[in-house]
């Protein structure tokens, strides 16, 4: 089971001490620029790692749970014809090795969420093999094995699965799911990105029809965070919404 070979270090800087030196400086970050993240993968990974990994009280469990996957990570990117450490892996050219390699990707990361299913390295895990599931079309795994995770989770990596959870919702049109996901994120307590999320699930409200909640959310938010600049998109929709209230 590759999920549980090579113990190296991770060229991806999986350790702890590692982590803890960059993590004020990258929270500071999401704070100033979180738009980008949403729609970069890697970064939403590089900060979920961050938030997570640092704030285990079993240091070793973690260590152990993250070369886990760690080595599972490695396995994939090789099985799709990378390099060991490289960050972007390009579709290889054979359909049928693909599969082969996502297949067996999912495999070594389900046994990471089974073995470590309290660590941070689980949720980290599920994210990863979400977006493989979603590459072979099983949207609809990938959303319950982020909701699983979610559920096991804490803080903002629970805030970040179910982003994810929103985001792909919304792609598939389900605007209600992503609304819901959205606004379960905002709710989240020291969550960097969960402002957004609620001017998200404001707009996503909006989109189904239901203007009475996009409204209260808005409200909502405009009460907690009076300084939070909305997105001009949301902006423009919350004006709209006020004009046709007010006839």
């Amino acid at each position: 089971m590759s999920a549980q070979k090579n113990k190296t270090p991770d060229p991806e800087g999986m350790s702890l001490e590692a982590l803890q030196s960059r993590s004020e400086r990258l929270g500071d970050w999401i704070g100033e620029n979180p738009t980008p993240i949403l729609g970069t993968l890697g970064a939403v990974l590089v900060i979920a790692l961050v938030v997570g990994l640092i704030g285990s009280t079993q240091e070793s469990t973690a260590t152990e749970a993250a070369d886990a996957l760690a080595a599972a990570r490695r396995d994939y990117r090789v099985g799709m014809g990378a390099e060991a450490t490289s960050v972007e892996i390009s579709e290889p050219a054979n359909p049928e090795a693909a599969r082969a390699a996502r297949e067996a990707a999912i495999t070594d990361f389900s046994a990471v969420i089974d073995e470590f299913e309290d660590t941070p390295a689980a949720g980290l895990a599920a994210l990863d093999m979400g977006e493989i599931l979603v590459d072979l079309d099983r949207v609809d795994e990938a959303i319950t094995a982020w909701e699983t995770a979610a559920g096991r989770a804490d803080g903002a990596l629970q805030g970040l699965l179910l982003q994810r959870i929103a985001a792909e919702a919304e792609e598939q049109e389900r605007f209600e799911q992503a609304a819901s996901a959205y606004q379960r994120a905002s709710q989240i307590e020291g969550y960097p990105l969960r402002f957004q999320a609620l001017a998200e699930s404001a707009r996503l409200s909006a989109a189904t029809g239901d203007n009475d909640a996009a409204i209260a959310l808005l409200q909502q938010l405009e009460a907690d965070a009076p300084d939070y600049q909305l997105p001009e998109h949301i902006a423009s929709r919350l004006q709209e919404l006020r004009a046709g209230q007010s006839d």
